[in-house]
């Protein structure tokens, strides 16, 4: 017998991703996008007031840009955090509704089923339901 190291299998991480979320991924896209031009263009538009150069409106525009970038990109996955977990929970709140009622429906036949086999015992053994009763009179 040759011994063999045991392999530890990670286990699968199994979760749900913003980016995999079709609606979340292309909001944040804009919001980051949206952020860094809005960033941008203030920055530039102070440095020129403040009378910089052309290189100067630049460099901060850019800075203020990516910084703006970041900020937006940071709000937006924060709401989209906050706003997958409550659609998680409203999923599963409705699955449990459904479960339950399917459950509320399966005794309900059972129950129906139950009754119709009572019926039919009383039927074989001779006694006659109230209802043939009276059609024979």
């Amino acid at each position: 017998m040759s011994a063999e190291p045991a392999v530890e299998l990670e286990p699968a991480k199994v979760g749900v991703r913003i980016a995999a979320h079709p609606r979340a991924s292309a909001q944040v896209r804009r919001a980051k996008g949206a952020g860094g031009l809005v960033a941008f263009a203030i920055a530039a538009w102070a440095t020129y007031r403040a009378g910089g150069d052309a290189a100067a409106v630049l460099a901060w525009g850019l800075c203020a840009g990516v910084a703006g970038a970041l900020v937006a990109w940071a709000a937006a996955v924060t709401a989209w955090r906050a706003l997958m977990i409550a659609e998680m929970r409203e999923a599963r709140a409705r699955a449990i509704a459904r479960a339950q009622e399917r459950r509320a429906e399966a005794a309900e036949r059972a129950a129906a089923e139950a009754a119709a086999i009572e019926r039919m015992a009383r039927d074989e053994d001779g006694e006659e339901t109230a209802p043939r009763a009276r059609r024979r009179r």
